[in-house]
């Protein structure tokens, strides 16, 4: 006698169950698996049907209980649960007609919550026999073999997946193999829009394992999606949803990094679709500020990537921050060619109308910044210097909106510290002539005599360094258009 039929020996109200009711029960103890054992089952429950809509349904209650029991032993039984892994199909279209028997029960009867119990009950001991099947298998099993599109769609095994929003540890597993089911039907049912997996992270709402958990899990199953691995949309999505504490010891970026090779994701391509959650999080100061720092110097020797998002966070933060993580990047990096471009393309830009205390404050940070420089690298910190200061001089002194602003101890502060934070120490430098220009030559508009302007200019040089003058010959530095206030 087979398994079931026993069952049905010791089910209490068997007198009352039909013919039809009693094979739907029965089905477990056929000797088919795969497609072969689907179609048995699909003849049984629709001759289950036709009698019960000819009779109107009686005892309709005790039917269902019957197939749910049945089906409930068919899990719980070591013999007959050898055969589950190959009759996956036939088992979610089974608890799938039983939701539907449900749906009939409540309609005419009040009294519904212990078989309410017993579908939750299979529901959740289908799920666990799908994860135990997952598990032992690595993976590779358990498979849909059903190519029915509209049975599949009957089944409709992605509801399973969309009512998983809390993933954790002990949901994982059944988590990846209802990706693996709902993947491998979605496949049969619209091969052109089939169901991806940035659409599967969405859906879920709270994570109670880290983004390395999660992708850990996954690389251990990652057999079970050679034909449809999971997409670099997909992992920004994980990330999105799933993103590290800002106050995490170890840098987000690195994470997703590391995560990315091991997903086998080119580099360039996960920051060309990671950019607008990383301009997200700048906006909303979400990252640790030397966290961002050490992500441009991970990125400094890709030209593209590292404009790109210095771009955002130049554009995203104020000066004093756009400053602290140049003279940041100036101790932890090699300040190479493309970071250096970069660096004096955006302070110049950002630091041009800077108010002249600011940048005092700034060439103060960057003569500390020296001491902590490689020797090696100065020249390099001090090239960029020299670029933004140039911006800097030669925006605001030819500008009569800034150039005002500017007193003789400023011009003369400015020329000190052109020549110190210098690679070359030159008075012809375009901001030291530009400095000199309007510190000595640049006439008060209240003298109207040559004679008075000619007397002007001679005190302003007598004030002059001379050291200054001693080490360099004027007629280097002196420009001809300079003189013609002064000619008679």
């Amino acid at each position: 006698m087979g398994i079931i039929k026993k069952l049905f020996e010791t089910f209490v109200g068997r007198e009352s169950l039909s013919k039809s009711c009693i094979l739907a029960g029965h089905v477990f103890d056929a000797d088919g698996e795969a497609e072969l054992f689907f179609d048995l089952v699909l003849a049984r429950f629709e001759n289950f049907d036709q009698e019960n809509n000819a009779v109107g349904n009686k005892s309709f209650l005790s039917y269902v209980d019957f197939i749910i029991q049945c089906t409930m032993t068919s899990l719980t039984n070591p013999e007959l649960f050898q055969k589950f892994s190959n009759r996956i199909d036939s088992y979610l279209y089974i608890y799938r007609r039983i939701e539907e028997y449900l749906v009939i029960v409540k309609r005419s009867a009040y009294w519904t919550w212990a078989l309410e119990n017993n579908v939750k009950q299979l529901k959740e001991k289908i799920l666990e026999s799908l994860s135990q099947v997952f598990i032992e298998n690595k993976g590779l099993q358990p498979n849909l073999r059903l190519k029915d599109e509209q049975q599949l769609r009957r089944i409709n095994i992605v509801q399973y997946l969309i009512a998983m929003t809390d993933i954790g540890t002990k949901a994982i597993d059944s988590f990846f193999v209802l990706i693996k089911l709902s993947l491998q039907s979605s496949i049969v049912i619209d091969e052109h829009n089939r169901l991806q997996w940035k659409t599967i992270i969405s859906n879920i709402n709270h994570f109670g394992i880290t983004i390395q958990e999660f992708i850990s899990n996954y690389i251990a199953y990652e057999l079970a999606f050679r034909e449809f691995p999971l997409d670099l949309p997909g992992f920004i999505e994980l990330i999105r949803k799933n993103h590290p504490s800002k106050h995490s010891k170890e840098s987000p970026f690195l994470i997703f990094l590391r995560l990315s090779k091991d997903l086998n994701f080119k580099t360039e391509e996960f920051f060309d679709q990671y950019r607008t959650l990383f301009e997200r999080g700048i906006k909303e100061k979400f990252y640790c500020f030397s966290h961002i720092g050490d992500l441009f110097t991970i990125i400094g020797r890709h030209d593209r990537v590292f404009d790109v998002y210095f771009t955002i966070y130049a554009n995203s933060v104020d000066l004093d921050d756009l400053w602290t993580m140049f003279m940041y990047l100036s101790t932890k990096s090699e300040l190479n060619d493309i970071i250096q471009k970069h660096l004096i393309s955006k302070l110049s830009i950002r630091t041009a109308g800077a108010p002249i205390d600011s940048f005092l404050r700034y060439t103060k940070f960057a003569t500390e910044c020296m001491t902590k420089i490689k020797h090696e690298y100065h020249p390099r910190f001090l090239r960029i210097f020299e670029n933004i200061f140039e911006g800097f001089i030669n925006h605001q002194l030819t500008d009569e909106r800034y150039s005002y602003r500017f007193s003789e101890s400023n011009f003369k502060e400015f020329l000190k510290i052109s020549l110190e934070m210098s690679t070359s120490h030159d008075l012809q430098q375009l901001s030291c002539l530009l400095i000199i220009r309007r510190l000595i030559f640049q006439n008060d508009n209240r003298l109207l005599k040559i004679a008075d302007k000619t007397k002007g200019l001679f005190n302003k040089i007598n004030d002059f360094d001379p050291d200054l003058c001693e080490n360099n010959d004027p007629a280097d530095i002196i420009q001809d258009e300079w003189l013609q206030d002064y000619l008679l």
